[in-house]
Formats: C-alpha cells, sequence, structure tokens
C-alpha cells in the first residue's frame, strides 16, 4: 500500500508540479522499503526517480547502485544510472554504462 501511495503522489507532482508531493512521495518509499522484508530492486529505482526530479542526483546514484546489487531489470537500472552519473558529470563511467 505505502508504495501504491508513492506511485499516486509521485503522478500528483506531474499535475501540480507541487515540491511537497514529491517529498511524500518518496517518505512513503522509504516507509515500503523498511516494511518489506525483502527489498526490491524497482522501489529503489523509483526513489532514484524521485531523487533526479528534485536534482538529488548522489542520492540518485546511492539508489541505483542498490538496485543494481539486487540484480533484477538490469537494463533499467543501467539506463538509470546513465543519466545520474551523465548529470554528476562522471562522463567516463557514463560512457562505460
Amino acid at each position: 500500500a505505502q508504495s501504491k501511495l508513492a506511485g499516486l503522489y509521485n503522478r500528483r507532482f506531474h499535475y501540480s508540479g507541487n515540491i511537497n508531493e514529491l517529498f511524500t512521495a518518496t517518505g512513503y518509499y522509504e516507509q515500503a522499503n523498511r516494511l518489506q522484508k525483502l527489498f526490491t530492486a524497482s522501489t529503489y529505482r523509483q526513489l532514484a526517480t524521485l531523487s533526479i526530479t528534485q536534482h538529488r542526483f548522489w542520492q540518485a546514484k546511492y539508489y541505483l547502485d542498490s538496485a543494481y546489487q539486487l540484480g533484477d531489470n538490469l537494463a533499467y537500472t543501467l539506463l538509470q544510472q546513465f543519466d545520474a552519473e551523465l548529470e554528476l558529470g562522471n562522463i567516463a563511467a557514463a560512457e562505460k554504462i
């Protein structure tokens, strides 16, 4: 339920432009990760997406590194890692991806 609420707040941000919606969505995703017995890469990728939207690229990189270690849907994770590395100015790392 926490993940669904986070998704709704994220969608609401895209309609309203209210940054507080993103902060709320981030809180719900983090809470969902704590409540789950098994962490999922998709939740980390969602957190990374929210971080990129907020221009918190170092935080996004952390979430994406965590998603990469879990190993599911690596193609999606790598695409987001490319974006984060490019935004951080890590051209060599982005080219490697």
